[in-house]
């Protein structure tokens, strides 16, 4: 098992950063996204 991980070290590293990389992306997109909530009020007094 572990000889099989020492072959497959570079393909198993690249496919992990490309996943860790792809989600840091869409974090950043999302939570960097500023929402604005428009809406009327009106005070009666």
């Amino acid at each position: 098992m572990i000889d099989l991980l020492k072959e497959f070290q570079g393909i198993i590293g690249a496919i992990l950063g490309v996943v860790v990389t792809l989600i840091t992306t869409n974090m950043i997109r999302n939570f960097g996204r500023i929402d604005m909530h428009l809406s009327k009020h009106k005070l009666d007094f």
